[in-house]
């Protein structure tokens, strides 16, 4: 799908092929980035592919190299360190993320359309958000 799309964003015609070895590749890729993270890198190799079958050489030199095929496995104390630290993370980011809903919505004297564009997301993301971080819907003043 992304091969055809950025084929034809750049009006080259038929999508391009991937190679055996760029398959292998890819599919030995641990994609920590996930969907975003393959869509780039496909983007990329139709940027940098000048024929009509993507090589190994159009993908980032991680995946060439086998940089991050897999995670290594931690020691169980280090795995409970990491938890730790990534829920602080979270807690941190969702305070981030609570404040900078509750000042938009109060800039727009609670109009969640405008709150919503303010913040570069859509309403229905908003709405969303305000759901999942616990916060009450504003209604307009």
């Amino acid at each position: 799908m992304f091969l055809a799309r950025y084929t034809a964003e750049l009006g080259r015609g038929s999508p391009l092929r991937i190679s055996d070895e760029a398959l292998k590749l890819l599919l030995g890729y641990h994609w920590p980035g996930n969907v975003r993270e393959l869509r780039n890198v496909i983007e990329r190799g139709v940027v940098l592919c000048s024929g009509e079958v993507l090589f190994p050489e159009h993908l980032p030199q991680r995946l060439v190299s086998g940089l991050s095929s897999r995670p290594p496995s931690s020691p169980p104390a280090l795995e409970g360190a990491r938890e730790d630290a990534l829920s602080r993370a979270r807690n941190e980011l969702q305070g981030i993320e609570r404040q900078r809903i509750w000042e938009a919505l109060e800039q727009c004297g609670g109009n969640q359309t405008r709150a919503a564009e303010a913040l570069g997301i859509s309403r229905r993301t908003l709405v969303y958000r305000l759901s999942e971080l616990g916060m009450p819907r504003p209604r307009k003043r």
